[in-house]
């Protein structure tokens, strides 16, 4: 019952533009991303970083200075 509920939310829901800027941080070795959907949504710049083999769910050191570096700038 609740995931019906919750399911039919979602399909009602229309999201509203995001006035923002908005940086994208994806594993580089995904290709591009086109702003994953975010385009129409965004008002304010809109940038796409990637960072180099990472595995952003289990990140190791290297790759967490990479992503901290890529949110720091």
């Amino acid at each position: 019952e609740t995931g019906a509920h919750h399911l039919d939310l979602w399909r009602k829901y229309v999201p509203k533009p995001y006035p923002g800027a908005m940086k994208i941080i994806q594993s580089g070795d995904l290709p591009y991303s086109r702003g994953l959907g975010w385009k129409e949504f965004v008002r304010g710049t809109l940038e796409i970083k990637k960072v180099p083999d990472a595995n952003l769910l289990h990140p190791d050191d290297a790759q967490l200075r990479d992503l901290a570096k890529e949110i720091s700038s």
